[in-house]
């Protein structure tokens, strides 16, 4: 009988609390859709394993060590599903990591980033926006990772076909790449938005969240306060939300077969 096992992988975080309700939320989501087939825990982060086994004398597996691992115990069809946002270099990091393990099993599937086709983008606008219970007159500043690499243009995608799809007040910023939070603070003099909703365009609600976005000093929160902007913030990942992780889902029943 061939072995079957379905590995889900996230960069990770040190906060116990956001890590069972986000990646936790969405790993328990997918062992629910597939009970028959055993679901399994990696991260990619090698300092977050290190904290948590140090902090919480928990191990979480490396990637690596998870398939040699289940290589051990005779699994020979796997299907990997990364909790990503983006197809940016930690995704592209993740697939050549794979391809090296490719000819170990049988079959080795890999699913795409929560955005990855431009259906994705309107399913996370859909999903993600009623969760915040944005009041009249209130816009959500949605705050991503970002990055050096070229995916980062997924996060002005996003700000725009949020307004195609007629989320006038949903505004994209990130934390290290475009958009900037000053454009993103730009549209909002522009629009007329005075009272604010900040929140995570991220899979955790974790370091990013709780200091450069929700922090009392040096934070987006703070800055947008002392331009006279009244701020709430919502500490909650997109991992955390249902009708997010069956994006996750719909993704990992998509997978597709490495070579």
């Amino acid at each position: 009988m061939k072995k079957q096992a379905i590995i889900m992988v996230s960069f990770g975080t040190t906060r116990p609390q956001t890590r069972e309700r986000a990646i936790g939320g969405i790993e328990r989501a997918v062992q629910a859709r597939f009970p028959g087939i055993p679901v399994f825990r990696a991260f990619t982060s090698h300092i977050v394993i290190r904290e948590i086994e140090k902090n919480e004398g928990i191990s979480v597996p490396s990637l690596d060590t998870l398939l040699a691992s289940l290589k051990e115990e005779g699994y020979t069809r796997l299907v990997i599903q990364p909790t990503h946002i983006i197809h940016g270099e930690e995704y592209e990091k993740l697939h050549a990591q794979i391809q090296g393990f490719v000819h170990n099993f049988e079959e080795i599937r890999l699913g795409a980033p929560l955005l990855n086709r431009t259906e994705d983008y309107f399913a996370l606008l859909k999903a993600a926006i009623p969760f915040y219970h944005l009041q009249p007159e209130e816009a959500l500043i949605w705050m991503g990772h970002g990055t050096a690499h070229f995916a980062d243009a997924a996060y002005s995608a996003m700000d725009s076909m949020a307004k195609d799809a007629g989320y006038e007040q949903v505004f994209v910023t990130t934390v290290e790449g475009y958009p900037t939070l000053a454009a993103a603070e730009k549209k909002l003099r522009r629009a007329g938005y005075r009272k604010l909703c900040l929140a995570p365009l991220m899979v955790v609600a974790g370091d990013h969240a709780e200091n450069d976005m929700a922090g009392p000093k040096d934070s987006f929160s703070s800055a947008l306060a002392q331009q006279g902007y009244q701020v709430r913030c919502v500490l909650a990942g997109l991992g955390e939300i249902p009708a997010v992780q069956e994006i996750y889902l719909s993704h990992l029943q998509q997978a597709k077969t490495l070579s």
